[in-house]
């Protein structure tokens, strides 16, 4: 599988479906304006055997969360720079292969990089129902404590993963990244009382 920027004199947007209409719908009309405006940039996952097909995608973008949204006291800002996923989803015919993963594990290693360059404190996602929350705490995501429909993963938990990652540019590689997340104990299942 190849990920790559979205371009959309290569890449079929129409053709994606995912399932949701609202992910569907931002592939289809939205992600090359966004791309374009400075807005957020699209990944999408693509094979060798059908470059135009897109099998998932994911954009990122820069935001800030507010500080009573992660409530620490070692940061002292009122605003704190983050990496928002804002949108990630594969397409029907290739859910549960493992490419929701493997698209993660592309956005945490940009994010990561992004960080090294302009500073940001964590990635964000605000997940669209409970079964995609739980999916996204099996690596290691959490609850922001003063916003606990976010979710959260400071850049800093990434670094000794990625570090050893570094030049890095195999896809099998990366999913060994992916295995040592969901083994870490923070990325285990969350009890449901």
């Amino acid at each position: 599988m190849i990920i790559e920027r979205l371009d959309s004199r290569q890449h079929q947007r129409e053709a994606f479906s995912c399932g949701d209409e609202s992910l569907d719908q931002f592939l289809h009309k939205h992600a090359r304006k966004y791309g374009e405006r400075g807005l957020g940039v699209t990944w999408v996952a693509r094979s060798e055997e059908a470059p135009s097909r897109i099998e998932g995608f994911y954009t990122l973008s820069m935001s800030a969360i507010l500080a009573e949204e992660l409530q620490s006291t070692r940061i002292r800002l009122a605003r704190i720079p983050v990496v928002l996923l804002g949108r990630m989803a594969v397409d029907e015919h290739a859910q549960g292969a493992g490419l929701g993963t493997q698209l993660l594990m592309h956005a945490l290693n940009t994010s990561y990089h992004i960080s090294q360059i302009i500073g940001a404190h964590a990635i964000v996602i605000d997940p669209l129902n409970e079964r995609v929350t739980r999916w996204y705490t099996r690596f290691g995501f959490m609850s922001l404590p003063g916003a606990p429909h976010r979710l959260s993963l400071p850049i800093a938990s990434l670094r000794p993963l990625i570090k050893s990652q570094i030049g890095a540019t195999h896809l099998s590689e990366m999913l060994n990244l992916a295995q040592e997340l969901i083994q870490s104990p923070a990325a285990s299942e969350p009890q449901l009382s």
